[in-house]
C-alpha cells in the first residue's frame, strides 16, 4: 500500500508543474514559495484520503460518495486560500 500511496503522491505533485511553467510565460500568476508549498501540502492530503478510500471502501457507492466528499472539501479549502470566500 506503501508503493501505491508514494506514487498517487507523486501524480498529484506534478499538477504543480502546471502553475510553475506558467509562472515563466505570464506575469498573472505569481505564486510564492508558501502557495507551492500549500498546494504541495493539500494535494497530498487529497492523494492520500483517495487512496485510503480505495482500500477501506468495499461497495463502489460508498466510495464514490466518500471521494466526492474529499474533493468538495479539496475545492472549499483551495478556494479559501485562494481568494477567501468566508
Amino acid at each position: 500500500m506503501l508503493k501505491v500511496l508514494v506514487k498517487t503522491i507523486l501524480y498529484f505533485e506534478a499538477l504543480l508543474l502546471l502553475p510553475f511553467i506558467a509562472s515563466f510565460l505570464t506575469k498573472e500568476i505569481n505564486w510564492s514559495l508558501l502557495d507551492y508549498i500549500m498546494m504541495a501540502l493539500l494535494l497530498a492530503f487529497f492523494a492520500t484520503a483517495i487512496v485510503f478510500i480505495k482500500s477501506k471502501f468495499e461497495n463502489l457507492l460508498a466510495r464514490k460518495i466518500a471521494i466526492i466528499i474529499i474533493f468538495l472539501v479539496f475545492l472549499l479549502i483551495w478556494a479559501e486560500l485562494a481568494v477567501g470566500i468566508f
